[in-house]
């Protein structure tokens, strides 16, 4: 539980000094990586990542009196704002609205919930969910408001994650020491049923948190690898083979599903930019040559393991507790008039029904125009900053099919960094198109003594 504290005191007054906002966030992105290690193991429970975002609340709060920071004027800015006061509304009035409706009690476990659904009333976890949505709202408009973040803000946390993953599975199969009292807060072993059929789980609660935190950073990284060079390209081709090494041990069956969809949509659009746009770059295009002969040369392989975990997925009791969770979030859903019935207050299997039910129409039309809005800005982007829109399309996929915390640490960076790339891509354009109007105003007869009277103004 201790590794987690020096992050947050090392990490802390390293940021605070100046340029506290570029460096809080790189401190958060490192936090984002161990979800189950404890902070503060004195007051138990605190992640690393709450603790900094407490105090990157309390900057942004700071920045606001003192007139240095604006929660709009940034691409996406009202449409978050729309999912963040109807969020802190109906958590606030749902539970009596719907008093005594039937929904699956967050503390509850999915399992028992679904055969025995609770009575709806304040749980602790709507306070722990309006807390987190405040600081993702904080963190999200702060980085929206910062100075362009590096590319790699992300890969210092899903790196630290791929390869805490690995030493665990290490230390489970060869004995190698592991730090678990430090790394991680429980001690569980997962297996499909059967006692030699292992399951990693890493340093998450359960292998499907490694499966998705996975999926992403292979996304992000198979971008990295052919964006970047030398030694660069060649701790994310290290930090890629990790993570695959993860996902194949974790079996996880969503996890499998939502890889497969983010894998089909990455070709798709290789293959537009490619031939449409003309904007692929060559190495990655040879990744992806390399990749789909590797998958023809061990195809029977792939495909044992493909069908293997989909069809143990779908035939698992798991797989039944989960999708009967979401119908009962759809009932929920059509229970309350579609208004939801507030955040914390029920927890279904994926993120949209999550969505629907807690946050209702309303909140779930917000999010779903707030990440297109960033999505639709951040693709057009070059270079390696182009592995942060692929991040986001990853969280987004993956936890469509598995994953129901709408504001988890990685859902929350990959958001903020996607929002920060987004409003400096707008900036960017409106720079480049008063340029390109001086420079008609400059070129039209007579345009050079106006531009010199205009360009003082």
């Amino acid at each position: 539980m201790l590794i987690a504290a020096p992050i947050v005191v090392f990490g802390l007054l390293w940021a605070l000094p100046r340029d506290h906002t570029r460096r809080i966030i790189w401190v958060l992105a490192t936090a984002a990586a161990l979800p189950t290690t404890a902070a503060l193991p004195s007051v138990g429970g605190l992640s690393a990542y709450f603790v900094v975002g407490v105090v990157m609340v309390a900057f942004t709060i700071l920045a606001w009196l003192r007139g240095r920071l604006s929660f709009l004027g940034w691409p996406g800015a009202r449409t978050l704002a729309v999912f963040f006061g109807y969020g802190l509304v109906i958590t606030a009035i749902g539970p009596t609205l719907f008093d005594g409706m039937r929904v699956l009690k967050p503390a509850g476990g999915i399992d028992y919930e679904v055969l025995n659904p609770s009575r709806l009333t304040y749980f602790a976890s709507n306070i722990s969910q309006v807390l987190l949505l405040v600081i993702a709202f904080a963190v999200i408009c702060l980085a929206a408001r910062a100075p362009l973040l590096s590319a790699h803000t992300l890969s210092i946390g899903l790196a630290i994650a791929a390869f805490a993953s690995t030493w665990r599975w290490t230390s489970d199969q060869f004995g190698v020491p592991f730090p678990a009292a430090q790394f991680d807060s429980t001690e569980t072993v997962y297996n499909n049923g059967n006692a030699s059929e292992y399951r990693l789980r890493g340093v998450f609660p359960e292998p499907s948190f490694l499966g998705i935190y996975s999926v992403v950073t292979m996304a992000f990284c198979a971008v990295m690898i052919a964006q970047t060079r030398g030694r660069t390209r060649l701790a994310y081709c290290v930090v890629f083979a990790s993570a695959s090494l993860n996902f194949a041990l974790s079996r996880s069956g969503t996890g499998l599903i939502g890889g497969l969809a983010v894998g089909a949509l990455m070709l798709g659009v290789l293959y537009v930019r490619t031939t449409v746009l003309g904007r692929s770059p060559l190495p990655l295009v040879i990744l992806a040559i390399v990749g789909v002969i590797a998958v023809l040369a061990n195809f029977h392989a792939v495909y044992d393991f493909v069908v293997e975990g989909i069809s143990k997925k779908t035939g698992s009791g798991s797989y039944r507790s989960r999708s009967s969770a979401d119908l009962i979030s759809f009932r929920i859903f059509s229970d309350s008039y579609g208004l939801g019935v507030g955040l914390g207050s029920s927890r279904p299997s994926s993120m949209w029904p999550a969505l629907l039910s807690c946050v209702g129409l309303v909140g779930t039309i917000a999010y779903a125009i707030f990440c297109g809005r960033l999505a639709s800005l951040t693709w057009r982007a070059t270079g390696a900053h182009l592995a942060v829109f692929w991040a986001l399309v990853a969280i987004l996929v993956t936890k469509s099919f598995n994953g129901s915390d709408l504001f988890d640490p990685l859902t929350v960076m990959i958001l903020a960094c996607n929002a920060n790339l987004a409003a400096h891509l707008v900036r960017e354009a409106r720079e480049r198109r008063r340029e390109e109007a001086a420079a008609r105003a400059a070129a039209a007869p007579g345009g050079r003594r106006r531009a010199q009277v205009v360009a003082p103004a």
